[in-house]
């Protein structure tokens, strides 16, 4: 009789297959497994995923969804503030030229929160969510300098990122964790429990980062 697999890895792969275990615990589970393993990479993006990403500009690509830019207008004293779509189409050139120098997406939303925050919101299933990039004031500052808002004045800017944006941001993960987790499978044998960190640190390498170069 073939012998049964056991471990940590063992224990991940189970709960994957299950489906109903959050991936918050199962995230935290990589992290123990990157230190068994002795890989640093293993646990830094576990980590990341768990506590949230400090810089939105190094989230994972999949972390970046399509979204509507809002601003909330209000009179001239700040009440009867109410929600208008907008995009970059209102802003004269030269400021949509200054946007492209700075990098400001306005078109999609990062979501660098904890796995934790987005399953929360997951559960909640709301149309939609509101996030409000850190270059928001900014956008804010410029609509009102340049009097877009006749009248009135903007008092916020924010994306609305739907729930089925949120949901796919899980779905990614997960599927990143069950391809992980088939590579290590592959790459460790049979009758060892924990893979070392070179076949650790490869099928990060080629899961997370899209490096296909460095499975063997």
């Amino acid at each position: 009789m073939a012998h049964k697999r056991a471990g940590l890895l063992a224990q991940i792969e189970a709960d994957l297959i299950g489906g109903t275990v959050p991936l918050s615990l199962i995230l935290q589970n990589c992290i123990t497994l990157g230190r068994e393993a002795g890989s640093d990479q293993l646990r830094a993006w576990a980590h990341e995923e768990l506590h949230g990403y400090a810089e939105a500009d190094t989230a994972a690509d999949y972390r970046r969804v399509p979204a509507v830019l809002m601003a909330r207008i209000t009179n001239l004293v700040g009440y009867n503030g109410g929600p208008v779509r907008f995009d970059a189409s209102i802003f004269p050139t030269h400021v949509r030229d200054g946007l492209r120098r700075e990098e400001i997406d306005l078109d999609n939303a990062i979501l660098g929160q904890g796995i934790g925050e987005l399953e929360d919101m997951d559960s909640q299933g709301k149309e939609a969510y509101t996030v409000i990039p850190n270059w928001a004031p900014l956008i804010a500052e410029m609509l009102n300098r340049d009097r877009i808002a006749q009248n009135s004045r903007v008092a916020d800017v924010y994306f609305s990122v739907s729930h089925a944006s949120i949901h796919s941001i899980l779905v990614r993960i997960r599927t990143a964790l069950v391809e992980l987790v088939a590579e290590l499978i592959t790459l460790t044998p049979q009758d060892q429990e924990v893979p070392d960190k070179q076949a650790t640190d490869q099928a990060v390498q080629f899961v997370i980062n899209g490096d296909r170069t460095t499975i063997y």
